[in-house]
């Protein structure tokens, strides 16, 4: 498991973004950049952070709620977070 620390791509991502698959090989590390702004109010911090995944992953969609045929997808590129309270 240690050596999945240092792998940064998906292996078999084609497979990845057939809807006809349903096993894909998520043992890899997705990474971010990004920046955030925190501030202390009475009731506790607040926090929101902007994050751009660099190579976010790939998964088939196997069970649509909506009708629709299967379908692969990606996970968006730009991510936003916010968050009130204490992070860990």
């Amino acid at each position: 498991m240690v050596h999945n620390l240092f792998r940064y791509t998906q292996q078999d991502r084609s497979a990845c973004l057939s809807p006809t698959t349903t096993v894909c090989n998520f043992d890899y590390v997705s990474h971010a950049v990004g920046a955030g702004i925190r501030y202390r109010t009475p009731v506790g911090p607040v926090s929101l952070d902007v994050g751009y995944n660099l190579n976010p992953p790939a998964f088939p969609v196997t069970a649509p709620t909506d009708g629709t045929l299967p379908r692969a997808d990606v996970l968006r590129r730009f991510n936003i977070f916010f968050n009130i309270g204490q992070t860990f």
